[in-house]
């Protein structure tokens, strides 16, 4: 996770054949919502993690709204 300005980003990407579930520990202070810059969903955290679900061979680019 970065921080540039106040927004926060993430990315991730899969390279495998099948869809991959990541659970990413972020940062103190880091964002609690993030918006997937190519599908438009929203995410939330949990207690500090974010967990995504990235299709095979694809990737997710998260924003801090």
């Amino acid at each position: 996770a970065r921080e540039y300005q106040g927004t926060w980003a993430i990315t991730a990407t899969n390279n495998a054949a099948a869809a991959r579930s990541v659970t990413v520990a972020l940062p103190p202070g880091a964002a609690r919502h993030y918006r997937d810059a190519l599908t438009g969903s929203m995410l939330d955290t949990t207690d500090g993690q974010l967990t995504l679900t990235l299709p095979p061979l694809f990737g997710a680019v998260l924003i801090s709204p």
